[in-house]
């Protein structure tokens, strides 16, 4: 990726919130045409709801919705690994007074974040700021929605415009690392299951490789394509999905990849 397409990428990650849009000589047509896409038009200010977990929405049919006792919505906090209330909703906000504690608390994360976004200069970090203050807040047009991933997919558009003059087409790319269960539980006596520690060691340790090959691999993908992170859509359990612009070179680029990678995995893991 040049300079003057990193510039437009960072530009889109940091433009939702601050305001501050890059001076990039294409941005202008790029951030257009991806508001076009959208159907958005310009970027609007964060609602006043809460982001509320999607399951809410839903029942299985044939059968009446359980009612809740109460809404339920995500607290505006910081992801912090420490701080469990960040994680699951709760449905404290229907009264009055907590639900505009909710909003001040919103109102300063918006305000930290854009502070800290301000000055800014490298995408990885301010993909990972967007994540830590904003997956808890929710979209400009959607309860559901978190404003982090509005603001991600928004980023990976403008950055697959950036690939080239005439780019009209995307292409979604699915990965698959084929015969986990087969490495995970190879070499392992399943009649000795529960009787050692060891056991349980290796499959841990196992599943947090392939857990680790599947996002080094749709890392190295995003990297053949010239793509960034936010263009890893998803990338877990051994899949992952990448939005990509539609190049005449990008079959060529995705088997030569291909091509590298199961000789690297043949070399070091074997056909187990």
């Amino acid at each position: 990726m040049n300079t003057e397409r990193y510039n437009i990428y960072l530009g889109a990650l940091k433009e939702g919130i601050t305001g501050l849009a890059s001076d990039a000589p294409l941005w202008s047509n790029i951030w257009q045409k991806t508001a076009n896409i959208l159907n958005k038009g310009s970027h609007k200010n964060v609602s006043s709801d809460l982001l509320s977990p999607i399951l809410q929405g839903i029942s299985l049919k044939g059968r009446e919705k359980a009612k809740a006792q109460g809404q339920y919505f995500y607290a505006p906090k910081l992801l912090d690994i420490a701080n469990e209330e960040a994680f699951f909703p709760e449905n404290t906000h229907s009264l009055p007074a907590e639900n505009q504690r909710q909003q001040a608390n919103k109102k300063k994360l918006l305000s930290d974040l854009t502070q800290v976004l301000q000055n800014c200069k490298n995408a990885y970090t301010a993909y990972h700021l967007l994540f830590k203050y904003a997956a808890r807040l929710n979209a400009t047009q959607y309860q559901d929605v978190s404003l982090f991933d509005e603001l991600r997919i928004r980023a990976a558009l403008v950055n697959c415009l950036s690939a080239g003059d005439n780019i009209t087409d995307f292409v979604l790319i699915k990965g698959d690392i084929a015969g986990i269960q087969k490495f995970i539980y190879s070499e392992i006596d399943m009649s000795e299951a529960g009787n050692t520690g060891d056991l349980s060691k290796k499959l841990r340790g196992r599943s947090f490789y392939i857990a680790m090959l599947t996002d080094l691999v749709a890392d190295l993908y995003a990297e053949t394509l010239g793509l960034a992170q936010a263009n890893i859509l998803y990338a877990g359990g051994g899949h992952f999905l990448l939005l990509a612009p539609k190049l005449d070179n990008t079959k060529e680029l995705l088997a030569e990849k291909e091509k590298e990678i199961n000789q690297f995995l043949l070399k070091r893991v074997g056909t187990r």
